[in-house]
Order: structure tokens, then sequence, then C-alpha cells
């Protein structure tokens, strides 16, 4: 199975998925992290650093409030 980090950056079949990030607001630099980052049939969790670099968010803001009752 061909997947798209096999693909030179510059194949044509990576556009529209290039197009689809920015349309939904994320930068084209996070289209290249993801296809690098893991194989498709596996998972990635950020680190707080990633977090950071691509969305400008820290753990802090995205974590759930904690129950302290």
């Amino acid at each position: 199975m061909l997947v798209g980090a096999q693909l030179p950056r510059e194949h044509p079949l990576h556009r529209d998925f290039i197009q689809y990030y920015r349309d939904i607001g994320l930068p084209e630099d996070f289209y290249w992290f993801a296809l690098n980052t893991a194989p498709p049939d596996a998972i990635h969790w950020m680190t707080p650093d990633e977090l950071d670099r691509f969305f400008h968010a820290t753990v802090a803001k995205i974590s759930p409030p904690r129950d302290n009752g």
C-alpha cells in the first residue's frame, strides 16, 4: 500500500490534502508533520512542545478542569 509519506513533497496528490488543512485553519507544516510522524495505522500523541509549535496551545489551556470535590 502506498502512503502519502512515500510520495515526494511536490507530488500532486498532496495538493488536495494541503488545501483541506488550510480550509480548516491548520498550517501546512502540520500536514507534513502529521504525515511523517506516524504511519496511517498508528497514533502519535503530541507532546506539549508540538502542541505549542502548531497550535500555540499549552497543556494547561487544553486540559479539562480538575474535580477538586
